[in-house]
């Protein structure tokens, strides 16, 4: 289609408006279909936390679900998936991470671009935290003291990346908030031992 102005012919302005409203069709389409995916992540950690494997991994799937149909719409727009899918993708690397630590003692890999990862990873020292509370809660000194080594250990491997915020937004403020949870769940074991 051209578009004349006066007896100026601008061809590539139509292209570039099309091309612009496919790009918004898409991101309004993704904006509706991943509202779920949240909810669905922070409903599987307390599931998780509770014991409720079953319903954690219910969560997991309905998230997954939701992530991988916003991928598929998507397709071929690759600028748009990092920005409209980034919170789902790093709550659905916390949510899995966790089941993995609560399950089986082991931090999984999760299919995600690494930087969620690395983002849920983060997040999910605050809720392994949770699960150490709980032990102690119970009484369980021993496995708070563990998960309080492995929290430790986590740490230290994310420690070492450091990435301006345009590389991997957050990136600093959530490894001083690890920092600050592991500490405190520190102090909490040095005072159930007195």
């Amino acid at each position: 289609m051209v578009l004349f102005f006066g007896s100026l012919e601008l061809c590539m302005l139509s292209d570039v408006r099309e091309e612009l409203e496919e790009v918004y069709g898409k991101r309004e389409e993704v904006l509706r279909r991943r509202r779920g995916i949240v909810p669905a992540c922070q409903e599987g950690v307390i599931y998780s936390l509770r014991g409720d494997v079953e319903g954690a991994e219910e969560k997991r799937r309905e998230a997954i679900k939701l992530i991988r149909d916003c991928e598929r719409v998507l397709e071929g727009f690759p600028a748009l998936k990092s920005k409209l899918l980034g919170s789902g993708y790093q709550e659905y690397a916390e949510l899995v991470i966790l089941q993995g630590y609560i399950e089986n003692g082991e931090v999984p890999d999760v299919d995600v671009p690494g930087v969620y990862y690395l983002l849920g990873l983060l997040d999910a020292v605050g809720e392994i935290k949770r699960y150490a509370m709980l032990k102690l809660g119970d009484g369980d000194l021993e496995t708070a003291e563990v998960i309080l080594r492995d929290l430790e250990d986590i740490y230290s491997e994310v420690n070492v990346f450091s990435y301006p915020n345009s590389i991997v937004p957050g990136l600093k403020r959530k490894k001083d908030v690890a920092r600050g949870v592991i500490n405190d769940l520190s102090r909490n074991i040095v005072s159930a031992k007195i």
